[in-house]
């Protein structure tokens, strides 16, 4: 049964495997998943240390590990809003990290300038926020840079466009 499967694999997936391999686009985008590794695992550990896995309160005090999810709780209380925030920058803002290592090595294999495609990435990822900033802001009515944008265009006003 055992030498069935490797022969399967052998002879049906091993030649699939190598021609996926080549592709310079999975290429470019294990290679930017690869070099997002370590943003990952920031974020991982910081929603780790912000959620404790138990609930202390549904501990008895006398048990061994009360004082340890007592102490863990509190701790994610005082830096919670430090950790929300490393969260944000590294997990939640994953996909623009992999869109720019995606384009980077892309280029890098094209044996193009490197930065104009990080350049481009950045500057869609800005106009994606600026108009989701006037979209939000006139939905919930708050003042903000997208409604100063709104009427900088209205007034013509270039230095602030």
């Amino acid at each position: 049964m055992y030498q069935k499967l490797m022969d399967f694999l052998e002879n049906r997936v091993t030649p699939i495997a190598g021609v996926l391999q080549t592709n310079r686009y999975l290429q470019a985008i294990q290679n930017a998943l690869t070099t997002c590794l370590s943003i990952m695992m920031i974020g991982s550990f910081a929603t780790i240390l912000s959620t404790p896995p138990i609930d202390y309160t549904t501990l008895a005090a006398s048990n061994a590990f009360y004082g340890f999810f007592k102490g863990w709780t509190d701790f994610a209380v005082w830096a919670g809003p430090v950790l929300d925030l490393v969260y944000t920058l590294t997990m939640g803002s994953l996909s623009f990290y992999v869109a720019i290592g995606i384009a980077f090595f892309l280029s890098k294999h094209y044996k193009q300038n490197a930065l104009l495609p990080i350049i481009t990435v950045i500057g869609q990822t800005a106009v994606t926020l600026l108009a989701g900033a006037v979209v939000s802001e006139a939905i919930f009515n708050i003042p903000g840079i997208g409604q100063l944008v709104v009427t900088s265009i209205g007034r013509r006003d270039y230095m602030v466009i």
